[in-house]
């Protein structure tokens, strides 16, 4: 597994990639103040990246391009599956 460094603010622990993303959800709420389970919400959506480029999620800078032959998950912790 590669690993990511924010050459900008030094972030070795959260990154993002840009993704747009297409389909139809089910958005739950509670009545009761607490928080809803809506962690499947974007599971049957189609994504797809629309930038080949990682970013710091600390400072917004970007930190890798990916390589044509390079997915998200080829890096340690690399794995969007919203």
């Amino acid at each position: 597994m590669k690993r990511l460094k924010c050459h900008k603010c030094g972030n070795e622990k959260e990154f993002y990639v840009k993704e747009s993303y297409k389909g139809r959800c089910s958005c739950f709420f509670r009545t009761d103040g607490r928080e809803a389970d809506n962690s499947d919400m974007y599971r049957n959506a189609d994504h797809s990246l629309i930038s080949k480029f990682i970013y710091c999620a600390d400072c917004n800078a970007r930190v890798k391009k990916l390589r044509p032959d390079e997915e998200v998950s080829d890096y340690e912790g690399g794995v969007c599956d919203e």
